[in-house]
C-alpha cells in the first residue's frame, strides 16, 4: 500500500509540473529541485544535481530523462514508469487539444503574441536554474570565465556552438597534459 501511495505522489507531481512548466527542460528541472529538494524534502541538493547531471548527459528530452532518473531513485522501476509517464502526459494531452481547436477555430495573433511573451519567462527561469546549480560548485573564477568567453562567443561574436565547445574541450586536454 504504501508503493501506491508513493507512487500517486510522484505521478501527481510530476503531472502538474509538466502540465504546467512552458519552456522546455530547464525550466522543469528548476521546478523539480524547488519541488523535490525544498518543499518535498524527499531528495537532497546534492542528489538532485547529480540525478540532473544523468539526465542532461543522457540522450532524450532533459524532462523526461530528469524524470527517470528522479522515479527511479525514489520508487525503482514503478516509480520510473510513473515519472515518465505524468512528464510526457500533459504535453500530449495539450497538443491533440491545441490540434483539436486549430481545427475548429482560427487562432487570433494575440495568441502569437502570447506565445513570444512567454520566452521571455523561459529565458528568466533557465538563468534561475544556473543561478541555482552554481552555488553547489566551487568558488573559483575560471568557471565563470569559461561562462563569460562562451556568452560573448555564441550571443555577440555568432560562433557556433559546436565550434566554442570543441575550443573548450581542447583547453580543457591542454590544461590535463600540463598536469601530468
Amino acid at each position: 500500500m504504501e508503493k501506491i501511495r508513493k507512487y500517486g505522489q510522484l505521478f501527481w507531481v510530476m503531472f502538474y509540473l509538466s502540465a504546467f512548466t512552458f519552456g522546455g527542460g530547464y525550466v522543469i528541472v528548476s521546478l523539480m529541485q524547488k519541488e523535490f529538494v525544498e518543499k518535498k524534502k524527499w531528495i537532497s541538493k546534492d542528489e538532485m544535481l547529480d540525478l540532473i547531471a544523468i539526465a542532461q548527459s543522457a540522450p532524450g528530452p532533459i524532462a523526461v530523462n530528469g524524470a527517470i532518473a528522479i522515479g527511479y531513485k525514489m520508487a525503482g522501476i514503478g516509480g520510473m514508469i510513473c515519472a515518465v509517464l505524468a512528464t510526457i502526459l500533459p504535453p500530449f494531452l495539450i497538443m491533440v487539444a491545441i490540434w483539436y481547436g486549430s481545427q475548429l477555430i482560427h487562432l487570433p495573433a494575440s495568441f502569437e503574441y502570447a506565445m513570444k511573451g512567454m520566452e521571455i519567462a523561459v529565458c528568466a527561469l533557465i538563468v534561475s536554474v544556473v543561478y541555482d546549480m552554481q552555488k553547489g560548485f566551487q568558488k573559483k573564477p575560471f568557471p565563470y570565465i569559461v561562462a563569460g568567453i562562451t556568452i560573448a562567443l555564441t550571443g555577440f561574436l555568432n560562433v557556433s556552438i559546436p565550434l566554442v565547445l570543441l575550443l573548450w574541450i581542447l583547453c580543457g586536454l591542454l590544461e590535463r597534459r600540463k598536469q601530468c
